[in-house]
């Protein structure tokens, strides 16, 4: 495993979704340098992160998100039940 020890210029972070991304540049002081919502497609990133490239260090947070038809969070029990769905009587 390799370590390295030098400042970056930039920090970015991005929360991921499946039709929208958040993306958030810092710069080495902390300050804000860029904030905004972007479509998920590589070439909206790219294009918002260029001027940033240069020393730039990217972390992603992405949750994938099961369907209501799966299995969700048993509320109480800490586990997972399968969903049921609900039957009109």
């Amino acid at each position: 495993m390799r370590f390295y020890t030098g400042q970056h210029g930039f920090h970015c972070g991005i929360d991921l979704h499946a039709h929208t991304m958040a993306v958030c540049i810092l710069d080495a002081a902390g300050e804000i340098a860029f904030e905004r919502n972007l479509p998920t497609a590589p070439e909206a990133f790219l294009e918002a992160i260029a001027p940033y490239r240069e020393g730039l260090v990217v972390a992603c947070a992405a949750i994938e998100a099961k369907s209501a038809r799966e299995e969700r969070p048993s509320p109480g029990r800490g586990g997972l039940r399968p969903h049921r769905e609900r039957t009109a009587s």
